[in-house]
């Protein structure tokens, strides 16, 4: 009854039969097994580990991949240009010595193509996850369907943590410090219409690095950070074919990530406790919404005097003079708010704000305008630089943006660098390349300290007639389900970038798919197409003689599989799926695994047989003849703790 699982001869190991990928073919169909496994090695990568960011980094190379070339070919093409990728900048305040910030560049992407490569390139890695019968490359498919599929992954992935995040942001699966503005709140949840359609058959360059095959010296044709508006559409226009609203579209996927300044001489982070989280928040900061201020490991929010903790924000514009031409010049985001009391940069100054406050009160009121006496709650402050009550920067962790970006939402001019069109600008000009040692913050003219710019509202609408930009930047800030609904498609259109015709997969690679969201420490759990179970029902013994009355069981203490007296409960049956690749527990109805393998075959070995997974290795129970230890693995030698028998039930 039980013989149709048993493998009586050999095992097909990983590597066998193969047809490898060569540069300049189209890129061969995935298979569900493929997308599964690809999808847990992710998962894997991007858990967060010595501050990486890997989810993000992932979602970055997607976009570089799909550029095109200055010459106007190329795409989606698993390739880089390499040049200054491994420089570091100097990030020296003042330096004057840093070339001229005109483009994006590839410069930290480095970690993520080599991790990529490796899971491109070898079946088995990483070693914590289950591994291929053969590698990505051995069977034909391309690196750039992998970097697009990356992408997809690391969205869907940063999807899954911000709706974990949105019921308990110190849940184990969130990295920290994840701070939810909404928490608890339904609108805080990524709801969509529509899944990521993943597309196959992109066609590698033929790279110019033998050892590093992805590296191109073709050069790139890059976005400007530092351009406006106009100059943002008419390049994502040219190059992507994007109207107005999917070029605002996409710049959503800055709520993953941060600024590295010695990759890009930009300093801080889009989102300052969200770098994990994958929702609109980035379009609520960038149109200046009211926000709450979180410096606190523990997401305690401060907020202003009469304990409103929907802070009013604004944005200034900034150069450290940091490139040859005194830029590159961006945008600081700043909130309305008491002394941050929780932060670790809090003063003795600070301190004094919170002493001897007047009932109804959290920190002292500052004066309103034209008054010697605190503001009542519907007064302005008379100084919102100075105070107890100030607009005030997350320190070390401030909001910021960039000048393509902010160009979607705000009016202004850029030339040569040089930011100006606006009230508030007059100080950004011819005499930004003098080193006087300070940084040019915007201010209004006739008024001390610094302020907002009073720029316009971006009307610039494409193509003409249809919504204008601003309008649109609101839309996606006021809707989170809107902006996803918009941003799906238009990252599935910019990975056909260079394409006529790309191949939907053919599988639906959610189907009876296991795959969560892993803590960020501890075992993976493990991403598989889960089999049916079928045939008889039946328990596992041991033949070791100490393990005698004895069987195999799901353990819920440990989350593991140990041999347990045998009493028939659920966690002891096992069927055997239809593919005959997994054994099936009816207690948890999940796939029998040991470490990260969850496919195993029966071995025939006499009247008994072994427990063989991918790798040629077996189960060993040697460790579990002490009660409540899981079994292991080793090389099969024919051990009575590695010889297993089935009981009928």
């Amino acid at each position: 009854m039980y013989l149709a699982h048993i493998f009586i001869t050999g095992f097909v190991l990983i590597g066998q039969l193969s047809s490898v990928y060569v540069p300049g073919e189209t890129g061969a169909a995935w298979s569900k097994d493929d997308l599964v496994k690809v999808r847990g090695k992710l998962y894997s990568l991007f858990r967060v580990r010595d501050g990486s960011r890997n989810a993000a980094k992932a979602l970055r190379l997607t976009f570089h991949d799909c550029l095109k070339y200055a010459d106007g070919t190329g795409g989606c093409d698993g390739c880089l240009n390499w040049e200054g990728v491994d420089t570091i900048l100097d990030d020296t305040k003042y330096a004057y010595n840093n070339p001229i910030v005109n483009g994006t560049n590839n410069k930290g992407l480095e970690e993520i193509v080599d991790e990529l490569e490796k899971i491109y390139k070898d079946a088995r890695y990483p070693a914590n996850v289950p591994p291929m019968k053969e590698s990505l490359y051995e069977t034909g498919k391309s690196r750039a369907d992998l970097w697009s599929y990356a992408g997809i992954v690391a969205v869907e992935f940063s999807m899954g943590i911000n709706n974990i995040a949105c019921q308990d942001q110190f849940d184990e699966r969130v990295p920290s410090v994840t701070c939810m503005h909404k928490l608890g709140d339904d609108s805080c949840l990524i709801k969509s219409d529509k899944q990521f359609q993943f597309q196959h058959g992109r066609i590698d360059c033929q790279g110019s690095d033998p050892e590093r095959p992805y590296i191109t010296d073709k050069e790139e044709s890059h976005p400007s950070p530092i351009g406006n508006g106009k100059q943002t559409i008419e390049f994502f226009k040219k190059d992507f074919n994007f109207d107005g609203r999917e070029t605002a579209a996409i710049f959503g996927a800055h709520t993953l990530g941060r600024f590295t300044i010695t990759n890009s001489l930009f300093p801080y982070i889009w989102t300052s406790s969200g770098t994990h989280t994958f929702n609109n928040d980035y379009y609520k900061v960038i149109t200046g919404e009211d926000r709450m201020f979180f410096d606190d490991p523990e997401c305690r929010a401060t907020g202003d005097a009469y304990g409103h903790k929907m802070v009013k924000t604004q944005w200034l514009a900034h150069s450290r003079k940091m490139d040859k031409r005194g830029g590159p010049v961006f945008w600081i985001h700043r909130s309305y708010i008491c002394p941050p009391i929780y932060s670790p940069f809090q003063t003795l100054k600070h301190k004094t704000c919170y002493e001897n406050v007047p009932e109804g009160q959290e920190c002292h009121a500052d004066p309103a305008a034209g008054s010697t006496e605190p503001r009542q709650p519907d007064e302005e402050d008379d100084d919102l630089n100075n105070g107890c009550e100030r607009f005030r920067i997350v320190m070390n962790r401030d909001e910021m943006a960039m000048n393509c970006e902010m160009g979607l939402y705000r009016d202004f001019e850029v030339t040569d660098g040089v930011i100006h069109g606006c009230v508030g600008l007059e100080v950004f000009n011819e005499s930004m390349p003098i080193n006087d040692g300070e940084p040019i913050w915007s201010k209004l003219p006739g008024q001390k300290g610094r302020a907002e710019p009073d720029c316009k509202l971006q009307e610039l609408a494409e193509p003409a007639g249809s919504q204008p930009l601003h309008k649109i930047m609101e839309e996606f800030a006021a809707d989170q389900t809107t902006w996803v609904n918009a941003f799906i498609p238009t990252m599935e259109k910019m990975m056909r970038n260079g394409y006529d015709f790309l191949e939907d997969s053919a599988v639906d690679r959610f189907a009876n798919v296991d795959c969560p969201i892993p803590n960020q420490k501890g075992d993976l759990e493990l991403c598989y197409e889960l089999s049916e179970p079928t045939g008889p029902t039946f328990m596992i013994g041991n033949l070791h003689w100490k393990m005698e009355g004895r069987v195999l069981t799901y353990n819920s203490t440990i989350n593991d599989y140990t041999f347990e007296a045998n009493t028939g409960a659920d966690n002891q049956l096992w069927r055997w799926s239809e593919s005959g690749l997994m054994l099936i527990n009816m207690a948890t109805n999940k796939p029998f695994k040991s470490y990260h393998m969850y496919e195993w075959r029966a071995i025939k070995s006499g009247e008994n047989f072994m427990l063989m997974n991918n790798f040629g290795t077996v189960l060993n129970c040697k460790s579990a003849i002490t009660e409540g230890k899981p079994c292991r693995v080793s090389e099969p030698w024919n051990l009575k703790t590695q010889l297993f028998k089935y009981i009928e039930v």
